[in-house]
């Protein structure tokens, strides 16, 4: 019982005084198909590992839907995704820059809201969608200053909505 609690200490302790970083980010779904914007923390566990939480919330997509005969419907998609990925950096020395591979756990929720449809037998449990999912991918961090980052961020979404998410963006320490 002792081991367990000095464990739990020290990984407390170890995540108290490590290094953490906040950022903002421009995102590109490719199944929403529209930009998105994006929050993004960085907890730097030690040289190689991170765990990056981050919410990412897309602009609404409208899109016409075919409902059979004759009969459309112009859908707005709203999406938001929510990550936790744990990054690893490789060790490759270059000045000023890092690259790593990702993979972590998603959430995302989906809705449509459905307007121009003439009749109430739609069955909206169509129109709204969630799954969780896993995250596999790589990016790029560039130093710009002691405190101050570049990246850039390509993961794919395994999930019931399946898509790529690029990010750009920029992060700081604190």
């Amino acid at each position: 019982m002792k081991k367990i609690i000095l464990s739990i200490v020290l990984l407390a302790t170890s995540f108290c005084f490590s290094q953490k970083q906040l950022g903002l980010s421009a995102v590109y779904g490719t199944e929403i198909e529209t930009l998105g914007l994006g929050l993004r923390g960085v907890i730097i566990i030690d040289e190689n590992f991170s765990l990056v939480p981050e919410i990412v919330a897309f602009l609404p997509s409208e899109r016409n839907i075919n409902f059979g005969e004759n009969q459309t419907a112009e859908a707005t998609t709203n999406m938001i995704l929510f990550n936790a990925d744990l990054h690893y950096t490789f060790d490759l020395y270059i000045k000023n820059l890092e690259i790593y591979a990702l993979a972590g756990f998603n959430y995302t929720e989906a809705n449509n809201d459905v307007d121009g449809f003439d009749t109430d037998e739609i069955d909206f449990g169509e129109f709204q969608d969630s799954g969780v999912g896993a995250n596999l991918g790589a990016g790029t961090r560039y130093s710009l200053t002691n405190n101050l980052y570049l990246f850039a961020e390509a993961k794919y979404i395994i999930n019931d909505i399946n898509q790529t998410v690029f990010n750009l963006g920029i992060l700081a320490n604190f």
